[in-house]
């Protein structure tokens, strides 16, 4: 594995517990009043680099079945972001969020067809 591709990887893993990070803030901020104000920026403050780590993942990505899981999940982290934002800041940005995990939902098929087909690839050999 080369430099580039271990890089890559560490961003993979560190995309994760931000996304958890991120939704935790948002949860203590809809739940507990005493810290809500601060909780409300910190999980604005976690979507950021998560939200652009997937990006990036897509545009680095070189492997079609990678591609698609990362953009099925950036697509998935904008929606879930934005509901968020619904949420905590009073923003009205539902139908815009809805138009993103629409997009996920569409996106699943080919993701697993991927799956599928890289799955019978490695089985084969």
């Amino acid at each position: 594995m080369n430099k580039k591709q271990k890089y890559l990887n560490l961003l993979e893993q560190i995309h994760f517990p931000l996304w958890i990070i991120k939704d935790f803030s948002w949860f203590i901020a809809l739940n507990y009043e005493a810290t809500a104000a601060y909780f409300k920026y910190f999980s604005l403050l976690f979507a950021i680099p998560t939200i652009s780590i997937s990006i990036y993942l897509i545009f680095t990505e070189k492997r079609k079945y990678y591609l698609f899981g990362h953009l099925l999940l950036a697509v998935w982290l904008l929606a879930n972001s934005l509901w968020m934002v619904t949420e905590l800041f009073y923003h009205e940005v539902k139908i815009v969020s809805l138009l993103f995990f629409s997009l996920g939902i569409v996106l699943i098929p080919f993701f697993t067809s991927m799956a599928i087909k890289d799955f019978k690839k490695v089985s084969e050999s």
